[in-house]
């Protein structure tokens, strides 16, 4: 018996399936502008305005003066699969330009109102055309200037499913002016134009260099703050060159970190992580970089087309250029460090002390929280031995007034050093002339650095003092549980601890330097960090466990703010520092110094203008 069928596939008419295929290319207006202005710079503008109203959700217009379109393709431009670049599958492997005129617009028409006027340079008159929806309502000769006008309106009028999920007014603004400045910054010749409710928000004219162009987007202090960035040529199909900001600026979200990839803007995550890496133990935490870099990369080697919006792309060696990335970045920010080392005799910051500051000032006050390691704690008690200040590091502890023994360092500070301690300024930072300069010197984040340091020169092998009355610290027993199969870090970093019971560790020995430390937070701490990494590849866990390990040692066992310092420890800190890796920042992040030029001196005091 044959019964009867009732067809439950059934083909969408065209209109119906090019909007919800619009859906792929356009979720936000910012997706909108992209694709406009990326068909102006394909068309050789050097002019391109860009106008919106609520974010673009109400109104969007694009204004270039490239070369246009006939009135044949300005027809053509808005079906399906329309395109100026690709006549097989094989030309995607060798795309270089953005797109041009067709391969985005189709869908545009689909999700809104279109109003295009193009004239080609050489034509007497151009073309408007209207679009509402995907159906085209006009087409007529227009009187216009040479290259394109498109207005967009009414975003997903028509399609209150996706028009929900945009986003409030200020946020899909906030995303085009990103998106210009992207712009702006991989496209030096050209001026760019932003308008938000008929006021300027941005003017780019063309710029000599990138770092013209940030003064232009942003003012002087983020440009003036910036630093070249230039990968090694190891690899010849792939350069990386760009600039990133020094230690002492960041942001609090990555909206200044700009990656492109053959002067396309593109977002990729593995990459963006891999120039935070750069940045390991430099900027604090949940603090971010400002970074302009490009990837360039023979087109072979990327595929541009594995989304959508052209937003992301596919590396054929992504880990090759995630290395480069990480590596270009440790490497201009190693420069900026070492430039000042080239000429130790004019570059090396050091220390001299006028003899009246010396006679006044060598010898511990009483009650001063810093002892010199010439003495050295064990079981409590204080012996003297014949190490230099930073053999071993300070020890925060109330010492008796002594005089502090001269050592060979002192002439060495005297003969080769050529800048003057001043003081101490709020017992916090120490105050430097040098070179018609002031620099002030954290002495916490400072000395939190050598530390940092040391601890990573001596890994394994730090000396541990035996505590008379161990530490007891009570944790949950979940917690011991994630804790003591990593209670061995702590013993590489030369504080010996075992579990004791079921919801107890004992600590019976610790470094010289952290005798005062209450290590309860830091073992917490650690507790945290471990449910943190713990997706991570167990190598790479514990190089993170043991770097935010050493971070926290150093900065429990640092000399304070607060802490009163005499003219010799200040000169012998400065002068470890200024001997070690990465000084101009704390483990952390925060920088080590400031410098006061006397150029900003007299401009304070009306002195110059």
């Amino acid at each position: 018996m044959t019964g009867s069928t009732i067809q439950k596939i059934k083909k969408l008419s065209a209109i119906e399936a090019q909007k919800i295929a619009a859906g792929e290319v356009v979720q936000r207006p910012a997706n909108i502008v992209k694709e406009l202005i990326e068909n102006a710079l394909d068309a050789q503008s050097n002019r391109i305005t860009i106008y919106i109203n609520e974010g673009g959700k109400s109104f969007i217009r694009v204004v270039d003066n490239g070369c246009g379109m006939s009135a044949q393709d300005v027809r053509i431009c808005f079906e399906r699969h329309a395109t100026s670049k690709l006549q097989t599958f094989d030309d995607l492997t060798n795309l270089t330009s953005f797109g041009f005129r067709g391969e985005a617009l189709a869908s545009i028409a689909a999700a809104t109102k279109v109003t295009l006027t193009s004239k080609e340079t050489t034509a007497q008159v151009g073309t408007t055309i209207v679009f509402e929806y995907g159906n085209m309502v006009l087409e007529q000769e227009a009187a216009c200037n040479a290259g394109t006008d498109i207005t967009i309106t009414d975003l997903f009028s028509q399609m209150p499913a996706r028009k929900k999920f945009l986003k409030a007014d200020q946020t899909e603004a906030r995303l085009i002016t990103q998106l210009v400045q992207a712009f702006c910054l991989s496209n030096l010749e050209v001026h760019f134009m932003l308008y938000t409710h008929n006021e300027q928000s941005i003017n780019c004219p063309p710029a000599k260099s990138v770092l013209q162009r940030c003064t232009q987007l942003w003012n002087h202090h983020t440009s003036n703050a910036l630093l070249d960035i230039q990968a090694d040529r190891a690899k010849p199909n792939i350069t990386i060159h760009g600039l990133v900001s020094g230690p002492q600026l960041w942001k609090y979200d990555r909206t200044h970190i700009f990656i492109f990839v053959n002067s396309r803007w593109i977002k990729n995550q593995r990459i963006c992580t891999a120039l935070i890496k750069g940045f390991n133990n430099v900027l604090p935490n949940g603090k971010f970089p400002i970074a302009f870099l490009n990837i360039a990369i023979d087109p072979t080697d990327v595929d541009i087309n594995v989304h959508p919006r052209k937003e992301e792309v596919a590396f054929v060696n992504p880990r090759i250029v995630e290395e480069m990335v990480e590596k270009s970045v440790k490497k201009s920010l190693e420069n900026r460090v070492g430039h000042l080392d080239n000429d130790p005799q004019k570059n090396m910051f050091t220390v001299a002390v006028s003899a009246r500051a010396t006679s006044e000032n060598s010898q511990t006050k009483p009650g001063a929280p810093v002892m010199s390691m010439n003495d050295r704690i064990t079981d409590n008690s204080v012996v003297t031995s014949g190490y230099g200040y930073f053999d071993q590091p300070f020890v925060s502890s109330v010492v008796e007034k002594k005089e502090l023994p001269m050592t060979t360092h002192q002439t060495f500070l005297e003969d080769e050093y050529c800048a003057t301690v001043i003081g101490q300024f709020n017992k916090t930072y120490i105050v430097i002339e040098k070179d018609s300069e002031l620099h002030l010197i954290d002495q916490h984040a400072a000395h939190e650095r050598i530390l940092y340091e040391q601890f990573s020169d001596r890994f394994k092998q730090l000396e541990s003092i035996k505590l008379v009355f161990p530490d007891i610290i009570y944790v949950s027993a979940a917690d011991l549980v994630i804790v003591q199969p990593y209670l061995s870090l702590f013993g590489d970093n030369g504080i010996v601890m075992e579990q004791f019971g079921d919801d107890q560790i004992i600590i019976s020995a610790v470094p010289v330097h952290l005798k005062q430390v209450i290590f309860s937070e830091i073992v917490h701490q650690l507790i945290g960090w471990i449910k943190e990494e713990v997706g991570s590849s167990q190598d790479n866990f514990v190089h993170l466990i043991n770097e935010k390990l050493r971070a926290q040692m150093a900065c429990k066992g640092a000399v304070k703010a607060g802490d009163q310092l005499s003219i010799m420890h200040m000169k012998e800190l400065i002068c470890t520092l200024y001997k070690t890796n990465n000084r101009f920042s704390c483990p952390h992040g925060r920088p080590t110094m400031w410098p006061l030029t006397l150029t900003d001196i007299e401009r304070k005091f009306k002195r110059r203008n």
